[in-house]
């Protein structure tokens, strides 16, 4: 290449940098031409690098106070000091802080999407005659900006009204939200505080004692407690020196339905803290009275809620139920606290729930080795077995003579097989015993009794402790019967059905 061309295409590439450089320079926003000492004012109208428009600019510590009227009512956000507003006239209510500063974060800063019109003649074109929300914003700087909210533009954004410079604007619609919301935002929503916790941030277990439902709402009250028999092997387990596994050596369930019938529930489907962190989807009122409660349906509660915690207890109340955009919803109260919430239904249904779903698989959950006296008694026929000793060692006496201990040990996991399988209602069905398991133990004066009455050709009602549990196949108790003869006899016990 010859030095003279070369030099052309050196000559070129500087002419086409310079028309760049000149070009960028033509695009950038020019400078507010009232700065001050702040971070912004309301700022021109020209187009900044991303094609978005700046309407005002400023520093979260110079918002000083907002003004909204919306279809929802009136508030004032006030400034207290550095980092923290308060809304007046509702001190007494905790704060939404996460909510008050992503609101503060809106009035800080604004960039509109597209100029739409100078010195508006029709408003009602933009929704803005009867606007969605008017928004005055003040600032240390003593300036001072009134903007009205409309509708909805063609292209998804949403039309503002900016009086100081006569402008119409499209911005983002997630914007306008936090001036078109419900004041009730600025409030915390928190029904049921989450657990406490300990100097190194770790959650300290809230130990759930109780949670109970009654109410018209329920056929019968529903109470899961807190196992003692649970606690107590815990401790007994925590503290002796074998070196058998928690998993291995504690039998029972941490809770255990008291009514309407007495059983371990399900560790695996069963959460004793669903409604720990319980929060609303909204505020109807912020305080009670009679004529509310009585509108939302809590003056007669549709459901209670006894929500019992080692140091703190809370009452739910759920009155009437709503749908909305598909989904269902309560209004609801606390106790402690006076506003009327609205708290999602899939939250606190849990008395809609098939109980039989949340109790343990097996009816009497104990360790061969803690049984006393196993006493079975088959159409009218009783049989008490005794037991001593323990793994290896276990003995089995019947009619003072032993028992084969493996086939003791086989039988007994037949009695364990035992699955609810349909729920019933207590007391509907009537009639006595065809086979009865009565256990007492080694270590309690506890007694257990487990029923089987037929109640149809292919199906037994299991009866705990005098309450109707659930139903069970005649085939499983047909199976036990002949397996109960079997071990008597000196024969194999059938392991499974």
């Amino acid at each position: 290449m010859s030095k003279k061309i070369r030099n052309i295409i050196i000559s070129a590439a500087l002419v086409l940098v310079l028309g760049l450089t000149v070009y960028i320079i033509s695009i950038l926003p020019k400078p507010s031409e009232n700065t001050g000492s702040g971070s912004g004012n309301i700022a021109s109208s020209e187009t900044s690098l991303n094609s978005t428009i700046p309407i005002f600019s400023y520093k979260s510590n110079e918002v000083r106070r907002v003004d909204v009227k919306n279809t929802h009512g009136s508030y004032t956000i006030s400034y207290v000091k550095d980092g923290e507003w308060k809304m007046l006239g509702h001190d007494e209510y905790p704060k939404n802080e996460d909510y008050y500063t992503t609101f503060i974060d809106a009035c800080c800063q604004l960039s509109a999407d597209k100029l739409i019109a100078e010195s508006p003649e029709d408003m009602s074109v933009y929704g803005l005659t009867q606007p969605q929300a008017t928004v005055t914003l003040n600032y240390s700087t003593s300036e001072k900006l009134d903007i009205d909210i409309g509708s909805v533009s063609s292209s998804g954004g949403t039309y503002i009204y900016v009086k100081q410079n006569d402008k119409v604007y499209v911005v983002n619609t997630a914007w306008a939200d936090y001036f078109t919301a419900k004041y009730t935002l600025f409030i915390d929503m928190t029904m049921v505080e989450g657990a406490e916790l300990d100097e190194d941030e770790n959650q300290i277990d809230p130990k759930v004692q109780k949670i109970s439902y009654t109410g018209r709402g329920v056929k019968y009250p529903i109470v899961i407690e807190r196992n003692p028999y649970y606690d107590a092997d815990y401790d007994r387990v925590m503290n002796s020196s074998n070196n058998g596994t928690l998993e291995q050596t504690v039998k029972y369930s941490p809770f255990k339905f008291t009514a309407p019938f007495e059983i371990d529930t399900s560790e695996d489907k069963f959460d004793p803290y669903a409604y720990m962190e319980l929060y609303a989807k909204d505020i109807v009122a912020l305080k009670q009275t009679p004529d509310l409660l009585n509108k939302y349906g809590l003056s007669n509660p549709y459901v209670t809620i006894d929500y019992v915690l080692l140091k703190k207890s809370y009452k739910i109340n759920l009155g009437n139920y709503f749908e909305e955009d598909g989904e269902g919803y309560y209004y609801a109260t606390v106790s402690g606290k006076s506003p009327i919430y609205v708290v999602e239904a899939a939250n606190v249904e849990f008395f809609k729930e098939d109980l039989i779903d949340y109790v343990s698989p097996i009816v009497v959950n104990v360790l061969i080795d803690d049984i006393k006296t196993l006493t079975i008694k088959n159409k009218g026929v009783e049989y008490k077995f005794e037991l001593s000793g323990t793994g290896d060692d276990l003995i089995c006496r019947w009619d003072g003579k032993k028992m084969s201990t493996a086939e003791f040990r086989d039988l007994y996991q037949l009695i364990m097989l035992v699955y609810s399988e349909e729920s019933v209602e207590p007391n509907y069905y009537k009639g006595d015993a065809d086979f009865t398991l009565t256990y007492t133990y080694r270590d309690s004066q506890k007694v257990d009794t487990v029923e089987y009455v037929k109640v149809d050709v292919r199906k037994y009602l299991i009866r705990l402790n005098g309450k109707d549990l659930a139903l069970v196949r005649s085939k499983y108790v047909d199976t036990l019967s002949h397996g109960l003869t079997e071990f008597i006899n000196g024969r194999d016990v059938p392991s499974d059905y």
